[in-house]
């Protein structure tokens, strides 16, 4: 089943942005991981139909990882970076500053609620949430983080 594949992406992130697995928070590892991600999400997720007995509810038992995926980020070379909104509008208007470290923790609220719905066996639920706040959410934070570690790895190519 394809959720099932989005969900070993989806553990392999959790457990690096939480520093689970002990790998390097570093700007390529951190590129490889949000691209591994989303590129998951492309294949592997769509919208499965509910009933009204899959609940979207989700436990908030590990409040203290966001708060660790928050530290962790700090030691990414930068937290911020300017972003457009809306980069199809004719006057997008102007830049915001977005932040990386608020980037990978939003990202893994919400990969971290599907988990918590998959390990419950609500496959279904699960699918949904992920696919559902990938087309709304953190797929937004997740394209945001990605143009900023390119550009950032780009220019340290470029100067070293």
């Amino acid at each position: 089943m394809s959720v099932d594949q989005f969900s070993v992406e989806a553990r392999q992130f959790c457990s690096w942005a939480t520093g689970d697995d002990e790998s390097e928070m570093s700007a390529q590892i951190a590129l490889r991981r949000i691209v591994s991600l989303y590129s998951a999400a492309l294949t592997y997720l769509s919208l499965p139909t509910l009933t009204e007995n899959e609940a979207l509810g989700t436990s908030q038992r590990h409040r203290g990882s966001i708060q660790n995926v928050m530290k962790r980020a700090t030691a990414l070379p930068f937290a911020n970076y300017w972003e457009i909104f809306n980069p199809l509008a004719i006057d997008p208007g102007e830049p915001v500053v977005g932040s990386l470290p608020d980037d990978l923790s939003d990202i893994y609220i919400d990969i971290f609620r599907g988990l918590a719905l998959y390990d419950a066996g609500e496959i279904h639920a699960a699918q949904w949430e992920w696919k559902f706040h990938f087309d709304i959410y953190w797929g937004e934070h997740a394209t945001s983080a990605i143009r900023a570690l390119h550009s950032y790895l780009a220019t340290e190519e470029q100067d070293g």
